[in-house]
């Protein structure tokens, strides 16, 4: 299930990545709504099932739109010049510096989600990291793809199933 997949997905990264924070998002585009999401912050998972828009001018929503990265040295220093909405969850207390984001695409235009790496510590990413994430995230589109096609292929099974024994002719 997607829970497992992002968690997992979590889990390798944070094997052999320094992160503080961690957020995979699952988006559907048409609806323009992120759906679901883990959040990971300083070992604390939370996973959510959302319907909402991507925040206007946040990071998540120019990630969706330009289907590129983004990489920060500081957060906090980088994203107002550059005209950044910042949404923030986790310890409040404790904005992250370092950020990395990658869109998780199928194909070449069709972004399923989002993940983002976070860090306490300045300069922690490199764009070396950025291309290991950007690996990462083509895997774990794949992943999502097929789940989402195998929730399709059961859900039309039900369909089928239930019309079949409702059918007023038979």
């Amino acid at each position: 299930d997607i829970e497992r997949m992002l968690s997992q997905v979590y889990e390798r990264l944070a094997a052999f990545m320094h992160m503080d924070s961690f957020l995979g998002f699952v988006y559907r585009s048409d609806l323009n709504q992120i759906v679901t999401a883990l959040l990971v912050d300083e070992g604390e998972r939370s996973f959510e099932y959302r319907n909402e828009t991507p925040t206007p001018g946040g990071l998540v929503d120019w990630i969706i739109t330009h289907r590129q990265p983004l990489l920060f040295g500081d957060l906090r220093i980088e994203s107002e010049p550059r005209g950044f909405q910042l949404s923030r969850f986790g310890n409040l207390e404790r904005p992250s510096a370092a950020w990395i984001g990658v869109p998780l695409l199928v194909g070449d235009d069709e972004c399923v989600g989002v993940i983002s790496v976070q860090s306490y510590e300045r300069d922690a990413y490199t764009d070396a990291d950025v291309t290991v994430l950007e690996a990462v995230a083509a895997l774990g589109a794949t992943a999502l793809r097929n789940i989402q096609l195998m929730d399709d292929l059961r859900d039309s099974r039900e369909a089928l199933a239930h019309q079949a024994y409702h059918d007023p002719l038979t």
